[in-house]
């Protein structure tokens, strides 16, 4: 079957209709702010390290202060990406599986009987 495997865009589309377009979005955002702070926390670490001869404790100190902020924001994220995608999997999960129970509860002996049992 050359359609094995595919996920469709309109199952894509209810699954964001279902969720919502504003979590969907709001999502993906995350997604590309946690993205960004761990980029930039490795990036300052390597700046930071690259230089540590030539600083002052002072310094050490604002640059470890950054180092942690961007740790602490990336971890705050990466839990909120997670529980939002979790909570809004099971919502959507629920729905597409509710719908699909109800239309083989509601089909035909005849559908039935020409439906492989693979395919339901």
């Amino acid at each position: 079957d050359a359609g094995q495997g595919i996920v469709g865009i309109s199952v894509l589309l209810n699954y964001a209709q279902i969720a919502g377009l504003v979590a969907c979005g709001c999502i993906l955002f995350a997604c590309l702010l946690l993205v960004t702070l761990e980029n930039s926390a490795s990036i300052w670490l390597e700046t930071w390290t690259s230089n540590f001869q030539n600083t002052t404790p002072e310094s050490a100190r604002r640059s470890l202060l950054i180092y942690v902020l961007l740790g602490i924001g990336a971890a705050f994220t990466g839990a909120m990406v997670t529980v939002q995608c979790a909570r809004h999997g099971i919502k959507v999960s629920s729905a597409l599986h509710n719908a699909s129970l109800n239309r083989i509860v509601a089909a035909t002996p005849a559908w039935l009987r020409n439906m492989p049992s693979g395919r339901l």
